[in-house]
């Protein structure tokens, strides 16, 4: 699936992540997400790992929690969608879910097995999906997107979290 998603396809506040995925076929772009997350980690200091720019925000390891909780829900959102769920698919509040999931007890090693785990799923999920089940609109917190759209979500997010690790860790 190379079709960039439209702007209708999805509600106007992931244009963020959207915008920052390159032109291609989503399946390449995600599997090629895997190289750089690992490149990425693999030269981040140790001591840097439960690091934090600033008071009340996310440690690294919370930063890369949040990215292996956001793969799991958009990719589990995409697959509902393409599958034709009728029902609206809950929201999450990431600030809860960081709350309550103790990142900090675990390596980033560990946290980097179970985003590369779901990645390769989701990977998987979207080269078994048909055009047709790729264009199905679905709601997801109460707002239309198709499950195309939630795949170029997924690597949007992913990129605008390590340029945010990137420039303030």
């Amino acid at each position: 699936m190379t079709k960039r998603p439209l702007p209708e396809e999805f509600p106007a506040y992931f244009t963020k992540y959207v915008d920052l995925v390159p032109d291609g076929d989503i399946t390449t772009i995600l599997a090629e997400q895997l190289d750089v997350v690992e490149k990425f980690l693999d030269e981040l200091p140790e001591d840097k790992h439960d690091y934090r720019y600033a008071e009340g925000k996310w440690t690294v390891k919370e930063v890369f929690g949040h990215i292996v909780d956001s793969e799991r829900i958009f990719g589990m959102r995409a697959v509902c969608v393409a599958r034709g769920e009728t029902q609206s698919l809950p929201g999450f509040d990431e600030d809860v879910y960081v709350t309550n999931a103790d990142f900090s007890s675990r390596t980033l090693h560990d946290l980097f097995d179970e985003w590369e785990a779901l990645r390769t799923a989701n990977i998987l999920a979207v080269r078994s999906l048909s055009e047709r089940a790729l264009s199905t609109t679905g709601m997801a917190n109460n707002k239309p997107i198709t499950s195309n759209a939630l795949f170029w979500v997924l690597a949007g997010h992913l990129t605008h979290h390590l340029n945010i690790l990137a420039e303030r860790y």
